[in-house]
Parts: structure tokens; sequence; C-alpha cells
């Protein structure tokens, strides 16, 4: 069950979804910024050489630490970076269909808490989907 809630911007007259990890004064104030063009947007895929799946649409390659990511957090994208360098390749996909859906499915959880995290001033897109998930 969904526990998000909503809200209605009183600039735009706008109904805001609220997850349930904030508020309605929080979603009140990142339309805001989304309005006024200073929510970041970090896109989600991993890509070689880069060690952080996380990409700043405007300044590329980041870092967790860029962002100020939680220590727990780092070291989950880390575990999940290092699973998808050491066990894909762009020559043969994964080794098993099952392998990319587990992989795939440790994205989507990344993705939420990376939001949950960053949620006031950025904007994740999960983009890991896209990754090409062939098998030998």
């Amino acid at each position: 069950m969904h526990s998000d809630s909503r809200v209605v911007d009183p600039v735009t007259q706008v109904e805001l979804v609220v997850p349930a990890f904030a508020n309605e004064e929080r979603a009140i104030r990142r339309a805001g910024r989304q309005r006024d063009g200073a929510l970041r947007v970090i896109r989600f895929y991993p890509d070689w050489p880069h060690i952080w799946p996380l990409w700043d649409e405007e300044l590329g390659a980041v870092s967790a630490d860029d962002l100020g990511f939680s220590s727990e957090l780092q070291h989950d994208l880390r575990q999940w970076f290092d699973y998808w360098n050491a066990t894909f390749t762009h020559h043969e996909g994964w080794p098993s269909s099952a392998a990319g859906d587990v992989w795939t499915t440790a994205g989507d959880v990344l993705v939420d808490r990376l939001q949950q995290e960053v949620w006031d001033f950025t904007e994740v897109r999960a983009e890991h989907h896209t990754t090409p998930q062939d098998t030998k």
C-alpha cells in the first residue's frame, strides 16, 4: 500500500505527490526549486570507466561523495557497481538472465534510497534498465 499523500502547490495550483518520507512543506519547496531550474538531475546507470553509476546531467560523472550520500548507501552503490563490473560484459551480456534480473531489481531499490537522500534538491532518473541485458 502506498502511503504517499498529495498537496496543492500554492503557486501553480498543481497537485504534488508527497512521498511517505517527506512532508507537504518539503514537497512545496522542492516544486519551487524545480520551477526555478534549481533541481539537479542525476542519471543512474553504470558505465566504464567511471566507478560510480552517477551522472550529473550538466557536469557528467559525479561521485557519491559529491552528492553527500550516507556511508551505508555509498557502500551498497559500490557493491552494486562492482557486481556489474565483474559480471556483465558488453560483448556477452549477463552470464544468465537471472543475474541481470537480480542486479536490475537491486538497482531499483538503490534508486529509491538515492532519491530519498537527495530528494529536496535532486531528481534521480533510473536509467539502469536500458543497460543491455543480453545473455550468452
